[in-house]
């Protein structure tokens, strides 16, 4: 287990490099050296610990210890929300080839944007706890498509083929046992109510990924998202733009006037930054996370979405899919096929 304490230790120079301040710095240090405590404690059961692509598995009693992208730089990376969900999601397929059942997720190691007291399981603020005999015979389940589909999924996946591969009733069950939201504060209920009388008006929804994406892929214009939004959108129907960017919500709400709808609670920004990495964000972290949560939930009663690239975008086709929903995709180029496809 050596190397994997080295790994995280060299993270450490990745996470200095984004404060300035001696303050900001020696607080990143305390951090980082919590985690190692962190760490160590996994450690403990040695015996009973196994690599899995995104973390480790302890085989003795089920849980899933999914690790920061940084740590494996070959595979999905990224300090979003979404990011663990789409390695939930492929560890759960690879264990389930094995009949390993995952009964309990911690995720000690990663989310620390979405944490207000760094390096502890905050899983539980945002979903409700595994039902583990409901786990293990999930994981007996036959799987309902080819052992390959895990290592296909990513954000740059056709998502409508992952849906029907894995199934209707797969999916459900998937995001029944692992993804149920816990029962969040009355305000966070309040907003998830606002959110649902939007949702009665059945509106076309729009899912927009910004900010720093375009670091990964070769962005849509959101002019090429709108003309495909109003080919695809009823006469007079209501179109609810779900997007981390200020100008494309503009956008939207410039072009379709009173037929536009948004979640006012999901913050944006004008900027070039990932919402996550922003400091007036980060005050309440497990709250914003929470938000999302509330957010993909509110979304997820819709009856169709156009989406693009992005771990958001695996995540919530998944949820609509689940309800009968119908799934659009504008799909992006990533950098490194981009610069393939140049070559």
């Amino acid at each position: 287990m050596i190397p994997y304490l080295k790994q995280i230790l060299a993270s450490i120079g990745l996470h200095l490099e984004r404060h300035s301040t001696h303050d900001e710095r020696l607080n990143t240090i305390i951090e980082l050296w919590n985690s190692q405590f962190s760490l160590l404690r996994i450690l403990e059961n040695v015996n009973t610990l196994k690599r899995v692509r995104y973390g480790f598995i302890d085989t003795g009693n089920g849980t899933f210890y999914p690790v920061p992208g940084r740590l494996y730089p070959d595979q999905y990376t990224g300090s979003g929300f979404f990011v663990s969900l789409s390695k939930l999601l492929i560890t759960v397929l690879e264990c389930q080839q094995q009949q390993i059942a995952i009964r309990s997720i911690d995720n000690t190691l990663c989310m620390e944007m979405y944490k207000d007291c760094s390096f502890h399981n905050n899983w539980p603020a945002f979903f409700q706890e595994v039902e583990a005999h409901r786990a293990e015979m999930f994981a007996l389940e036959k799987l309902p498509c080819e052992k390959e589909i895990a290592r296909s999924i990513s954000p740059h996946s056709d998502y409508n083929g992952i849906l029907h591969a894995l199934g209707h009733e797969w999916i459900v069950e998937f995001l029944d046992i692992y993804c149920k939201p816990s029962l969040f504060s009355s305000e966070l209920s309040q907003g998830y109510k606002a959110s649902a009388r939007i949702m009665e008006t059945k509106p076309l929804a729009v899912y927009y990924r910004g900010t720093d994406k375009f670091l990964e892929i070769e962005p849509v214009s959101p002019s090429q998202v709108f003309s495909y939004v109003d080919s695809h959108s009823g006469s007079g129907q209501a179109i609810l733009i779900q997007t981390d960017q200020q100008q494309v919500r503009d956008y939207a709400r410039n072009h379709y006037l009173d037929r536009c709808r948004f979640i006012e609670d999901i913050p944006v920004t004008k900027g070039s930054v990932g919402i996550h990495y922003l400091s007036d964000h980060s005050v309440l972290r497990e709250y914003s996370g929470q938000q999302l949560v509330v957010m993909a939930e509110s979304i997820a009663h819709g009856p169709t979405i156009v989406t693009t690239t992005s771990n958001v975008g695996v995540f919530l086709p998944l949820k609509i899919f689940s309800r009968g929903g119908t799934v659009f995709q504008i799909k992006s180029t990533s950098k490194e096929q981009a610069n393939r496809s140049s070559i």
